[in-house]
């Protein structure tokens, strides 16, 4: 997908976004802030549906500003949601943090790509594009997200300079690195 004709957006920052529409579509600022928008609203219906089901096991309680408050109410609980539901309702979450996580990660190379004026004519690999998101969709920690920001950069300004197996050795570190929070 070639974009074409952004005015004001420097080389390195149309080449992100042609990588970014490469790798998972999202090509423009309205999409980010409707998946920003759908995540907050996919946030506020896990609140309430937690709510509904604190109210029918302990009796009530309320959110408000990010704090949960116990109490007495006359309200009838939503009914539990169904096996089928919960999946989905799982299957959304998943999916959205991943976005979120994808998202920050081209944030942040964004931001490395910022003061850049210049890059090769040579675009990454669809491949490597494709693996590096594969990834990139599992990163959830800020740090993590900055590093790896760091690497979409580098292979944007220089094709070639981190391979798949560079991508994959990161991985593992990062795996083994969670499993060891985990323990």
């Amino acid at each position: 997908m070639e974009i074409k004709d952004l005015a004001g957006i420097s080389e390195p920052l149309k080449r992100l976004i042609e990588v970014m529409a490469e790798g998972f579509g999202a090509v423009s600022r309205p999409d980010l802030i409707k998946k920003n928008a759908e995540a907050k609203a996919y946030e506020i219906r896990v609140i309430s549906e937690a709510m509904a089901e604190s109210r029918k096991l302990l009796g009530g309680a309320d959110y408000e500003d990010g704090k949960v408050k116990m109490m007495g109410s006359s309200e009838t609980p939503s009914p539990i949601l169904s096996l089928a539901e919960r999946a989905a309702n799982r299957n959304e979450y998943q999916e959205l943090r991943k976005q979120q996580n994808i998202e920050s990660v081209c944030a942040n190379a964004a931001e490395e790509l910022a003061n850049k004026s210049e890059i090769p004519e040579q675009k990454p690999e669809p491949e490597w594009i494709n693996h590096f998101f594969d990834i990139a969709e599992k990163i959830s920690t800020e740090d993590l997200q900055y590093w790896w920001g760091k690497i979409l950069a580098g292979e944007i300004t220089k094709p070639g300079s981190f391979s798949l197996r560079t991508l994959e050795i990161l991985k593992i570190f990062h795996d083994k690195k969670q499993k060891t929070l985990l323990n």
